[in-house]
């Protein structure tokens, strides 16, 4: 299976989105490719986990969501992070 999604730009770089390979993991990681083949960070979204103390792994809250925003350039760390509650419908 092909986890990952590739967007080319006109300047020759690439937008990409790519699935955590730990299946632990429920997110999704957005990079930019650059045409000379570096990589730099953009955000993760996925769902959002607690932390069981018995340390059996992350577990998945199904009503929220996590982003991290990789905002700055000059920082290989996020800079923004948000927890996003799941959109209720109106019945």
């Amino acid at each position: 299976m092909n986890n990952k999604i590739k967007m080319p730009l006109p300047n020759g770089d690439s937008i990409c989105a790519e699935i955590n390979p730990d299946t632990e993991y429920k997110e999704i990681f957005v990079y930019l490719e650059t045409k000379e083949g570096g990589l730099q960070d953009l955000a993760i979204v996925g769902a959002d986990y607690t932390y069981p103390e018995d340390a059996s792994g992350p577990k998945v809250t199904n009503d929220k969501f996590h982003v991290y925003v990789y905002g700055s350039e000059y920082d290989e760390c996020y800079t923004e992070s948000f927890e996003i509650g799941k959109y209720k419908e109106d019945e």
